[in-house]
């Protein structure tokens, strides 16, 4: 069979500016392969797009069955996609990924998807191929039969990852995703002048944790083992001379044991890596070896220095946690990346104050300050819909892709006028930053140090980084 896999863009027609490998299609891709079909795949994230230059590429392939995945923001691009591919050619077009998780009823009402796949695509799609003529034997899926939707018994999730090939790298462009260009990573810790090169991997997927405004996808945490990612580490450096990892998954420092061997293992190879931790995983221990092992950064979800936000986020840390576990990171030497969100249920000038008040005792410069964006999936998306927050669903998905992303705020949840609100995510952040300049100065010695390193500790990295070589996120945050 001839399938065609597509990433949509998630900008509204224009490239993406923060480009990251498809670690979903490339999962099926391999999957695919590996049955003996003709897999092919166009990442519209990189692409110009214009839907009608795609149209003789499309014909060539002839394919049989096209799939698409996407999350919750490219909702509209899906919708513009699928009813272009529908004019083009009689072809079955099955969605996945979380858009198709947690929005299957609108897509199947308002698009041209035909079947949305709900959960873990690698097992759903071999047998879906196998049963196009009898979708209800199909596990985890939903489809639309004479004007009804119809979901199928849930899939069970796979529970060994490692029986998973890696992903079809073959059969895209790496050097398309490979650019370093992360202000978050410490030019010191990569070293010396070398050109490096990253990409994204996963080394497991879930997250135990119950974040209010987090669309989560899997509640249990499933692992692949160390080995199996150091194999697929050792193939991407010898193949396409990468050298820098960079782990998409919810929580990859979710185990102490786990991590630990990791390090252990990955310390040899001479390579750079990095993901998300949450303040309460992580100890002392698990910091220093991992950069020993040449962790280029840990990422955290802090999202607020307020108690009273924290608690109404379901977070289970503290203000103190969050200082403790910062404080040990900096001490020890690695950049840190966090997730910082204003706007929250309950915000206030207090709550700001003490979330700036937070960084400016660690000597910090908290920069990520976004709006909360209520997605698909998670706690405080369903309370939109029964407060009536959100009315018209596929309205609120569209402008989720209007290209602002959490930079701007939807909803306001706040005693804020929208005014004061809209100005909130430029002031605080820049207060931060500030404050951390202000401290440096107190500390002369810390700040002939920090000037000396390349990364987000050094304010006037920061600084010019913002004017002549921006970030997503510097850009962003000028969005009136």
């Amino acid at each position: 069979m001839n399938i065609l896999l597509i990433r949509p863009n998630s900008t509204n027609n224009k490239k993406d500016t923060y480009i990251t490998f498809p670690l979903g299609i490339g999962y099926i891709a391999s999957v695919l392969k590996k049955q003996n079909h003709n897999v092919f795949v166009i990442d519209l994230t990189i692409e110009d797009v214009n839907y009608e230059s795609l149209t003789e590429r499309i014909k060539i392939i002839n394919p049989e069955i096209i799939g698409i995945s996407a999350l919750s923001y490219s909702y509209n691009q899906v919708k513009q996609l699928s009813a272009y591919l529908k004019s083009v050619i009689d072809s079955k077009i099955i969605l996945g990924g979380h858009l198709a998780y947690y929005s299957y009823e609108i897509v199947l009402n308002k698009t041209q998807i035909d079947i949305c796949v709900i959960g873990e695509g690698e097992i759903t799609i071999v047998d879906l191929l196998q049963n196009m003529n009898q979708l209800n034997k199909v596990k985890g899926i939903a489809y639309k039969q004479n004007g009804k939707i119809i979901v199928t018994e849930p899939r069970e999730l796979i529970q060994n990852l490692d029986v998973l090939p890696y992903p079809a790298y073959e059969l895209f462009d790496i050097e398309k995703y490979v650019d370093l260009n992360d202000v978050y990573l410490s030019k010191r810790h990569i070293g010396g002048n070398k050109i490096h090169r990253k990409i994204s991997m996963e080394a497991g997927r879930g997250c135990p944790f119950d974040c209010h405004f987090c669309s989560r996808t899997f509640r249990k945490v499933r692992k692949r083992s160390v080995d199996n990612i150091i194999g697929e580490i050792l193939y991407l450096k010898e193949k396409y001379n990468i050298d820098t990892f960079w782990f998409q998954d919810e929580l990859l420092f979710s185990n102490k044991k786990y991590i630990l061997e990791f390090c252990e293992k990955i310390k040899k190879y001479n390579v750079g890596w990095y993901g998300n931790a949450r303040i309460d995983s992580i100890d002392e221990d698990i910091i220093r070896e991992a950069k020993n092992s040449r962790c280029l950064e840990i990422a955290y979800g802090v999202e607020s220095g307020s108690p009273t936000i924290l608690k109404n986020m379901n977070k289970k840390i503290t203000p103190d946690e969050i200082i403790k576990t910062l404080s040990t990171t900096i001490k020890i030497g690695l950049p840190i990346d966090m997730g910082l969100i204003l706007g929250y249920i309950g915000e206030n000038e207090k709550t700001i104050a003490e979330t700036v008040d937070m960084f400016k005792k660690i000597g910090y410069p908290g920069l990520k300050f976004r709006y909360i964006t209520p997605y698909p999936g998670s706690h405080l998306y369903n309370m939109c819909i029964e407060q009536n927050k959100i009315v018209d669903e596929e309205s609120y998905l569209i402008s989720l892709g209007d290209g602002s992303g959490p930079y701007r705020f939807r909803i306001n949840f706040t005693d804020f006028s929208d005014t004061k609100l809209k100005s909130l995510l430029r002031e605080t952040s820049d207060k931060v930053l500030f404050n951390y300049i202000i401290y440096l100065l107190k500390h002369p010695l810390l700040l002939i140090t920090r000037i000396f390193q390349q990364d987000v500790m050094n304010p006037f990295y920061i600084i010019y980084n913002r004017i002549k070589k921006a970030t997503n996120y510097d850009k962003a945050r000028k969005i009136k």
